[in-house]
């Protein structure tokens, strides 16, 4: 069954130590857990995704939100090469292809029935280093959780799958029964795994349309993105 998960965080350069923006990018990037490592304007590999976030730390002044981490639960009804297009979409949506990002999917092993995807964002726009997608802000986090809920519902309905998610709790969408949990990663861990984010399983609604996606960004991504126009 389909499920919607988002946890959003961010590393800022007076919160946290130095170096745990790019230590974490290495970290997700590492081939012993990653299938698929996406990502624009920034290296993919894991050393150079450390060095490359350890010039840009440097280069912040002494507060500055340095990346937004997100992580997110992959549809287990979707092929490997759709979640990838699921995943640039839902960037795409909230960027335009204006800033850095970098996505590690984990599908691997243990994480076979569990696949999510570990996403980087570092909000300054490649030409004029301002903020595009303004994730510092308040209620930021349930933008991405609306965006993220669209682009799944789409591209399920893309794939010709019935299964559909919902953002919203079980008591919102009228169901009567306890929520499941997207356990991730640290599953087995005891209380851990329940820091990562509730799920609120399947829901019948039709499904949010996102905005047209260029084809630039589909010639970029190397194959077709879904067909997103209403």
């Amino acid at each position: 069954m389909a499920i919607f998960s988002l946890s959003h965080s961010a590393v800022g350069r007076s919160t946290h130590r130095a170096g745990t923006a790019a230590a974490h990018a290495a970290y997700i990037a590492r081939r012993s857990t990653a299938s698929a490592v996406l990502g624009e304007h920034m290296p993919s590999g894991p050393r150079a995704a450390q060095t490359w976030l350890k010039q840009q730390e440097a280069s912040d002044r002494k507060n500055a939100w340095v990346i937004d981490k997100v992580m997110l639960a992959l549809p287990l009804e979707l092929t490997p090469a759709e979640r990838e297009n699921l995943i640039r979409v839902f960037v795409w949506r909230l960027a335009r292809g204006r800033v850095p990002w970098l996505a590690a999917i984990h599908d691997l092993g243990k994480d076979a029935h569990n696949p999510h995807a570990h996403l980087i964002l570092r909000d300054r726009d490649i030409k004029t280093g301002k903020r595009v997608m303004q994730l510092s802000e308040r209620d930021s986090t349930n933008r991405l959780r609306e965006a993220w809920e669209a682009c799944v519902n789409r591209a399920l309905e893309t794939a010709g799958r019935p299964e559909r998610v919902s953002r919203l709790s079980l008591a919102a969408q009228g169901i009567a029964r306890p929520p499941e949990r997207h356990r991730g990663p640290c599953r087995g861990l005891g209380g851990m795994a329940g820091r990562i984010g509730r799920t609120y399983g399947f829901a019948g609604a039709n499904p949010v349309r996102p905005p047209p996606v260029p084809v630039s960004v589909a010639s970029r991504a190397g194959r077709r993105l879904p067909q997103l126009a209403a």
